[in-house]
């Protein structure tokens, strides 16, 4: 709102709500209309669509002859940041992701995340939502060579694996009994598509290892990408104790311009 109290100024240009009418027929107030595009824009999906009704264009009825008419019309509603600058020192503000933003470095920079963007096909809500955008951007491979982001799946389930071994972070029966050979060769099949899998033998040898001291479970290395989050949510759903020790804790935050940029900001 400008003042307080004040009817708030909405950026609608792309959102028609002429059309849209309140219980009484009467036409919706600037308010009101602001609560609708708050609704929409906080429950959002990526191919969202919007309906409205419009008049036939002047340059439709001298090109056809034809009468004026009200026709409705759907298209896609984008919401979410183009990306024309980047993000930096991301947060939460009303429950919703909220940033400053920098200048690219180039354009190759800046294209860059938007092709990764435009395939994301997933709103923006958090702070994680950006952190696994960037994530996607920082790993993204060629077409002739298997993704950094899959190869770092094949990391997290090898993991999985080891912890399984010794009943490690949670990974264990409602009993809390070690996990049997056969259940964890199905779960690491299910995450990695059939890539991975364990037999007895190598469960066997690496809770040897773990228990003399040969092997050490690390903790904060596997960086979370894309499919590193999808697999780790099946984990979190079979397993209530599970913590996700190996995964990195480092979030967006991390995405900052450099420092002479940083000092040119505060100026």
């Amino acid at each position: 709102n400008v003042l307080r109290g004040s009817e708030p100024i909405l950026a609608k240009v792309n959102v028609p709500m002429g059309h849209l009418r309140t219980e009484d027929d009467e036409a919706l107030s600037e308010q009101e209309k602001n609560d609708i595009l708050i609704e929409e824009f906080l429950a959002r999906d990526w191919d969202r669509e919007w309906k409205s009704r419009t008049l036939t264009s002047a340059r439709k009825l001298y090109e056809t002859g034809g009468d004026l008419l009200e026709q409705e019309t759907t298209k896609f509603l984008g919401m979410d940041y183009d990306f024309k600058r980047k993000p930096l020192k991301p947060t939460t503000t009303h429950q919703h992701l909220a940033f400053q933003t920098s200048p690219w470095f180039n354009h190759t920079e800046y294209a860059k995340c938007r092709k990764t963007f435009d395939q994301f096909k997933e709103p923006l809500k958090s702070v994680p939502d950006l952190d696994v955008l960037f994530q996607e951007v920082d790993t993204k491979g060629t077409k002739k060579s298997r993704t950094r982001g899959k190869r770092r799946k094949i990391v997290y389930a090898n993991d999985l694996r080891d912890r399984m071994a010794v009943g490690a972070d949670g990974l264990l029966t409602e009993d809390g009994e070690r996990l049997k050979p056969r259940e964890v060769d199905s779960i690491l099949r299910t995450i990695t598509d059939g890539e991975v899998g364990a037999t007895g033998d190598q469960l066997r040898k690496t809770r040897s290892r773990v228990q003399k001291g040969e092997k050490e479970l690390g903790s904060e290395y596997i960086e979370v990408t894309t499919t590193v989050s999808a697999a780790d949510m099946i984990i979190k759903g079979q397993f209530a104790l599970y913590t996700g020790e190996a995964l990195k804790r480092e979030e967006v935050s991390s995405i900052r311009v450099n420092p002479k940029e940083d000092e040119a900001e505060q100026e």
